[in-house]
Parts: structure tokens; C-alpha cells; sequence
């Protein structure tokens, strides 16, 4: 069965300068809207290392980048329920794999809180589909014997449950609420 691989991390140091680097730049754009969402430009230290530490609970240094894209991209959605990310699985192969078109086609559980509604002389946004695209694209992983990247369900049941421990309501909750301390 596919999972995630060794290689999906990312050294928290380089995260920080990155993050630091496209903060400057909004600045030096004046504020225009060109790099990182006000969310993310208005994250002081603290709030960086509280999502540091929730995506890195053993300190190691490094942080899986297909999670934080997930939470990223789910910040205002809800955390599943326990059946809720479980019916992802109806979703998969024998293998235990997500195609693009079963991802994308299905009704999935953050749905209801992420539409968009349309302005009559506007044209159409498709808020949700590009949402479930996102996903796809941040979860997936070449898979021998398949001629598409397909997503490994139980890797992203896994990722999209983290936050349930916790009784976060949202993603973003999660993401930058307290931390005790690292766990040895």
C-alpha cells in the first residue's frame, strides 16, 4: 500500500525563510496581495512556532510539506468526523489508492462550509472542485503500475484526523492553537 514518502519533508528552518521572505515581499509590494494570504502575513513568531510544533510534535526539524499544504488548503474547513474520513475509503482501489477523478468527483465532507456564490454578471468560480483539486495535487504520489498519481487513503485519512484528537473545530484551529511542549 502507498504511503507518503521519507522525502515529504521540509526542514522547518527553510519553511521559516520562506515564509519570512514572502512576508517581506508583501511589504516591499506595499501591501499589494502578492505573495501570502493576510492570515499568513499577519502570523507573528509565536503563531509560526505553534504550527511548527503541532506539525512537528517529536522536534525534529522537520514538518511533512503534503501536511501542511492539506491543513493550508483546509484552514477554514472543518475537521472530519471519524465517518467522515472513513468514507474516503470508498473512494479507493483494492490497493487502497484515490484516482484524480474519484477525488475530485466525490462529495466530500468539507463541502457544505466552502461554497462560493456567484455574482449573475460573473463568471462561474468553482470553489469546491478547485478545492478538491488542491488536494489532490498536495496528496498524491506516483504509484508503480498506475499511469496517474493517485492518493494513498490511509496517509490522507491519517493527515485530515490529526486535528480530530484535539476537538478543533477547524483546521486552522489546530494548526496554530497551543502547544504543552515537545513529546519524548
Amino acid at each position: 500500500m502507498a504511503s507518503y514518502q521519507k522525502d515529504d519533508k521540509v526542514r522547518v528552518q527553510s519553511l521559516f525563510m520562506l515564509f519570512k521572505s514572502r512576508l517581506n515581499n508583501s511589504k516591499g509590494f506595499m501591501g499589494q496581495r502578492s505573495t501570502l494570504p493576510v492570515s499568513l502575513q499577519k502570523m507573528d513568531m509565536d503563531a509560526f512556532m505553534r504550527m511548527i510544533r503541532n506539525l512537528d510534535p517529536e522536534s525534529t526539524g522537520y514538518i511533512n510539506f503534503r501536511q501542511l499544504l492539506t491543513y493550508l488548503i483546509l484552514k477554514q474547513s472543518k475537521v472530519p468526523t471519524q465517518a467522515e474520513a472513513d468514507s474516503l475509503r470508498k473512494l479507493a482501489d483494492a490497493e487502497g489508492h484515490i484516482s484524480r477523478e474519484a477525488f475530485v468527483g466525490a462529495s466530500l465532507w468539507f463541502e457544505a462550509d466552502e461554497g462560493s456564490t456567484d455574482r449573475d454578471y460573473h463568471e462561474p468560480f468553482e470553489r469546491r472542485r478547485m478545492i478538491k483539486e488542491e488536494l489532490f495535487a498536495a496528496n498524491c504520489v506516483a504509484v508503480e503500475g498506475k499511469d496517474e498519481e493517485q492518493v494513498p487513503v490511509e496517509a490522507l485519512i491519517r493527515v485530515v484526523l490529526q486535528p480530530a484528537a484535539s476537538k478543533c473545530k477547524t483546521f486552522s484551529d489546530w494548526v496554530f492553537s497551543e502547544v504543552d511542549g515537545p513529546k519524548h
